[in-house]
């Protein structure tokens, strides 16, 4: 798991998501998935 999971898992865990003072707001869902396959189906990715 790394490190950014473990984050994310640590809050969720301690504040339920309707419970936050910052909502989560998901912009252009189809545009950014249409980008991201795109992405992945690219042979030159750089591995970080």
């Amino acid at each position: 798991m790394t490190k950014e999971e473990l984050m994310r898992r640590a809050i969720a865990l301690a504040v339920p998501a309707e419970q936050r003072q910052k909502q989560m707001l998901a912009l252009l869902p189809t545009e950014a998935l249409a980008a991201f396959e795109a992405w992945k189906k690219k042979d030159d990715k750089i591995a970080y």
